[in-house]
């Protein structure tokens, strides 16, 4: 069988959520089938990034063109595109998968989010590919993660511009996803919501996974008043969280243990999260190279989302490690997980301070959960597992 899947970004390095989840299972996937990735040149990929993924027995296939930024965005949400989607509308991207649908016929076609989504009436008008069975992957629900960004906003204008994405993505996700003959979500819940807002979607689930053999508990020293947070810094949802953290939950913690400090590790922190870098006690990593030392290093891993889509890899990543993780209930959303066995989950900001600081004393507590985590992802979420199951459903389309 060949698929033939369209990303809007070379998925190397595996940086962030979206990244990974490519990254991981075109890497199953081409065990399994023929792979042909088709992405946009991507800022920080490099030559290295290209040849890994092709090392994997993937084909990628590069268009010339990057995703677009400022100008851009803002030049085509005139004509009714919501910013997220407008600086991937690439002249340069459409060509190449133009070209492509015209050379080779692919079994199933692969759409990563609605960022490539969007592409799909290029496959429509293709004499060589026109029947081709399409399916969307979408990582989160667009609308409904904007919609949360609207309610945590405390700005005017970022909460008038949250509800203006989240309305335009609702109507597009409204009419584009029934055009797809499959839609695939990361959890149950974005698939109840994505059937709300599009009923006549043919809607699956393939959740996200963990390789569990590269994060896997390591031997070294765990500083039991340190915490941390990982993410790319510059994606809204993980810059709320830990400011909201530092503001409302963090000197809570303090009067019980005044020695807490936090990691916050991750790509291009926003100048909101630098700032928090200047507080006793927080530092803030930037990009690094491996984020394992660091969560080794801490005696709590926290995930304190009030905004979010999908599900969380980074908590997945620390099960897997082994680490404790007190996470809001957003944080944890669409897991398998067991609250009080596999981890702890707190919205209230006393209750999840409460929670860390018992945890910071009690390193038995700590073991027992890190314990139950990583059992209960190597049973669950080994991406081969996640890999097999799509490859499920790309055998039944192509039939």
């Amino acid at each position: 069988m060949r698929v033939l899947i369209v990303s809007p970004f070379i998925p190397s390095p595996p940086t962030e959520g979206g990244r990974i989840r490519v990254l991981n299972l075109i890497k199953h996937l081409a065990q399994l089938c023929q792979v042909t990735l088709l992405a946009p040149k991507t800022p920080n990929s490099t030559e290295r990034d290209a040849e890994l993924i092709r090392g994997m027995g993937v084909e990628l296939i590069v268009a010339d063109e990057g995703p677009g930024i400022g100008v851009k965005g803002l030049g085509l949400i005139a004509s009714g595109h919501p910013i997220p989607l407008s600086k991937y509308r690439l002249p340069g991207f459409a060509a190449k998968l133009r070209e492509l649908l015209e050379r080779e016929r692919f079994d199933v076609i692969e759409f990563d989010m609605l960022h490539a989504g969007q592409y799909l009436p290029l496959l429509r008008r293709s004499s060589l590919n026109r029947s081709t069975p399409a399916v969307l992957v979408e990582h989160n629900i667009d609308s409904f993660l904007w919609l949360r960004v609207f309610r945590a906003a405390r700005s005017p204008w970022r909460k008038a511009g949250a509800l203006l994405q989240a309305a335009e993505l609702r109507e597009i996700e409204r009419k584009l996803c029934p055009q797809f003959d499959l839609c695939v979500c990361v959890s149950e819940e974005d698939a109840r919501r994505l059937k709300r807002i599009a009923p006549g979607a043919k809607v699956e689930v393939v959740p996200n996974g963990v390789d569990t053999g590269f994060f896997s508990p390591m031997k070294r020293e765990v500083e039991p008043e340190r915490m941390v947070y990982v993410g790319s810094m510059d994606w809204y949802p993980n810059e709320d969280a830990v400011v909201y953290f530092c503001d409302r939950i963090l000197p809570l913690i303090r009067r019980e243990v005044p020695e807490a400090e936090l990691l916050i590790v991750g790509q291009s922190p926003t100048e909101r999260v630098r700032r928090l870098g200047r507080m006793r006690g927080i530092y803030v990593t930037g990009t690094v190279e491996d984020v394992r030392p660091y969560v080794a290093s801490s005696a709590v891993f926290i995930v304190p989302l009030r905004v979010g889509g999908g599900t969380r890899l980074k908590i997945l990543e620390a099960l897997s490690m082994g680490k404790a993780v007190v996470s809001t209930s957003i944080g944890a959303e669409g897991l398998d997980l067991r609250p009080g066995v596999d981890l702890i989950v707190e919205d209230d900001p006393a209750g999840f301070a409460e929670a860390v600081v018992k945890l910071m004393r009690d390193e038995r507590e700590r073991e027992r959960l890190g314990r139950n985590g990583r059992e209960r992802v190597i049973e669950r979420y080994g991406w081969d597992k996640m890999a097999s199951k799509l490859f499920d459903l790309f055998n039944r389309l192509a039939r």
